[in-house]
């Protein structure tokens, strides 16, 4: 498992998530990160599902995070052995 840094400059006002930390086995895999707990990476729907109350998804733009095209990724280095997949810690910008 390695440790990314990945950000965006798309969306920058309140309520958006401008970076993060994820453990992932891939640059791509990082990309697609679950920044945004009510989000979730449709590879099908090229497209952010948004996971309503009721369990149901609907296909939604994130305006709190950005397209997997528009994430900047960097290498930081292998995980501990043992790390979970997903996001580690998050910067949000509250409004």
């Amino acid at each position: 498992m390695k440790l990314y840094k990945i950000w965006q400059e798309v969306n920058r006002g309140h309520d958006t998530y401008d970076s993060a930390i994820v453990a992932a086995e891939s640059e791509e895999e990082a990309r697609k990160s679950q920044v945004d707990v009510y989000y979730e990476w449709d590879d099908s729907e090229n497209s952010w599902m948004f996971e309503c109350r009721d369990g149901s998804r609907k296909k939604e733009n994130n305006y709190s995070w950005a397209h997997p095209d528009d994430i900047k990724v960097e290498y930081i280095g292998e995980a501990k052995e043992g790390t979970e997949k997903g996001v580690i810690l998050a910067s949000f910008n509250s409004g």
